[in-house]
Formats: C-alpha cells, sequence, structure tokens
C-alpha cells in the first residue's frame, strides 16, 4: 500500500495515547470525538500539523458542600449600603 502522508488509526485508541485529528476532521466528526473522549479519550485538534487545542475529559466534581469557603472570603460592609442615584440609574439603564 503506498504511503499517504497520513499516519493509520486505530477506530479505538489507548487511553494512554492522544489521538490527532485536524480542525476539518473535528467540525465534522465531533459527535464522535467527544465519543472517544467520554470513553476517557484525548483528542489533540492540529491545524497545518501543530497541535491548536486538546479534547480530554473533565475531572469529576465532587458535591458542593455550603461553607467550605468560610473564612477563605469576605464581604465589607459597604456592600449593603444604598448606591448613590447617578449609579442605581445607571444600573436601571434610566
Amino acid at each position: 500500500m503506498a504511503a499517504t502522508g497520513r499516519q493509520a488509526r486505530s477506530p479505538t485508541p489507548s487511553v494512554a495515547e492522544p489521538r490527532e485529528a485536524t480542525v476539518h476532521e473535528a467540525k465534522t466528526h465531533l459527535s464522535r470525538l467527544l465519543a472517544e473522549v467520554e470513553a476517557g479519550g484525548t483528542v489533540i485538534i492540529t491545524r497545518r500539523g501543530k497541535p491548536v487545542a486538546k479534547l480530554e475529559p473533565l475531572s469529576p466534581r465532587g458535591p458542593r458542600r455550603p461553607g467550605s469557603m468560610k473564612g477563605l472570603i469576605s464581604i465589607d460592609e459597604r456592600f449593603f449600603d444604598p448606591l448613590p442615584e447617578d449609579e442605581l440609574r445607571a444600573w436601571e439603564g434610566d
């Protein structure tokens, strides 16, 4: 078989080895690439042979815990003061 300059790819790449896709392939086959990512794969999107983006699974977020930021942030008591009239008009679109 003659070489075409393209690498042969397996239909389902291993999790350890990222798969490359051109921008055109990514636009044409986004659903398929997302399915690969959902299965744990990584896809590197290239433009003219150079990597420009990486599709990879999001790390799962744990449940939100109320109060987990306690002591790390504070709200100045002036936050609750009434706004000056000119700023209030600007917010209300007058």
